[in-house]
Parts: C-alpha cells; sequence; structure tokens
C-alpha cells in the first residue's frame, strides 16, 4: 500500500490457475490448500462470489484470510515504524 490508491480485490470470477507465487512456500501452500479443500474442487472450478469460495475451497479460503490479516500487522508494523523514526527526528532536532 505505497501508492495512493486502495488495494481492490479483483473479481472472484476468475478460474482456478496454477500457484503463481514467486515464493515457492506460498505456491506450495496454496497448492495444497486446493487438494482436497472443497467437494467438487478441481483447476475447473469457477468461483463467482466469496461465500462461493469458502464454501468449495476452505483450506484456500482460510489461506487468503490469512494472507490479507498478515498483510495488514505487516503494513501497521511499517506505520508505526515510520511514526517511531519521525518522532526521534523532531526530538533530535528540537
Amino acid at each position: 500500500m505505497t501508492s495512493g490508491t486502495p488495494n481492490v480485490i479483483p473479481p472472484m470470477n476468475v478460474e482456478a490457475k496454477q500457484p503463481s507465487s514467486a515464493n515457492p512456500t506460498v505456491a506450495g501452500n496454496v497448492a495444497s490448500a486446493n487438494q482436497g479443500g472443497g467437494a467438487g474442487y478441481s483447476a475447473a472450478t469457477k468461483v463467482e462470489t466469496v461465500n462461493d469460495l469458502k464454501t468449495k475451497a476452505p483450506k484456500l479460503w482460510q489461506a487468503m484470510l490469512l494472507g490479507i490479516a498478515t498483510n495488514i500487522c505487516n503494513e501497521s508494523q511499517h506505520h508505526t515504524d515510520r511514526i517511531k523514526q519521525i518522532l526521534r527526528d523532531m526530538r533530535n532536532n528540537a
């Protein structure tokens, strides 16, 4: 979230694809979350709503929520560190 535009979640009218993460651990976790995550879920499954994703692939749903929560925590820590640095600079320049 370094740019001025908010993060937008893409529409859920996408077909399941092979993981394309640069981090092989994340890609592997997503791939394993796709396996056996829900009844009848395969690479050809279409997800049209968030609730549809939650019911068709609960492991992928949980992984997505964990990723969102982790991103929020990391951004919060980044902003906290930035404020601390600004306050340190103010004290040193006063």
